[in-house]
């Protein structure tokens, strides 16, 4: 569906043109958007604006005349400056027909192109999923690796059981093993 827009100072704007031709310009906007015209009435096409009405070719001159219509080789162009042009209103209707396409496929538990930012169902994890992650998973504390030394020296500068000599006194380390023997 269309709308039409009437600015705030339409009715100001309008001042000059009898009530008819008032009341034209008002149907020939709706039924340009309706049939999204971009704002073209062909002159064939006025009985159809407003069924009934013998004088719609004078009206129509007269809002010319006003500076609210434009004379062109078919026809005539209602001002649309305020309106949607008709490539916009197709371009909506294409995306909201997609959107609701895939919305009903959602809704009947397809949800291979809903988007997982927003749809719960596509990022669920299954309990197995959930279960083989966190079985693989430990709180335990990480094993550290074992001093290699003061970095003063060698392997060799170390106790049987791989602890750096003392600072005070090289020859043994803080367990009290000596540094070079063996185990």
């Amino acid at each position: 569906m269309t709308w039409s827009r009437l600015s705030d100072d339409y009715t100001e704007r309008m001042l000059d043109v009898s009530d008819a031709a008032f009341r034209l310009d008002i149907q020939a906007t709706v039924w340009c958007n309706r049939l999204l015209t971009d704002g073209r009435v062909l002159e064939r096409r006025l009985p159809h604006i407003w069924p009934g009405r013998n004088d719609l070719e004078q009206l129509a001159e007269e809002l010319v005349e006003a500076g609210r219509w434009m004379r062109d080789d078919k026809g005539y162009l209602v001002d649309w400056v305020d309106q949607e042009q008709s490539i916009d209103v197709k371009a909506r209707r294409a995306a909201n027909t997609e959107r609701q396409r895939i919305h009903r496929k959602h809704k009947g538990g397809d949800h291979s192109e809903c988007n997982p930012r927003y749809c719960k169902s596509r990022n669920a994890v299954t309990d197995s999923g959930t279960r083989s992650v966190t079985d693989s998973v430990s709180n335990r504390t990480p094993s550290r690796p074992v001093p290699q030394g003061t970095g003063k020296g060698s392997s060799a500068d170390m106790c049987p059981l791989g602890h750096p000599p003392l600072d005070d006194s090289p020859a043994y380390c803080a367990l009290g093993h000596r540094i070079g023997d063996e185990e």
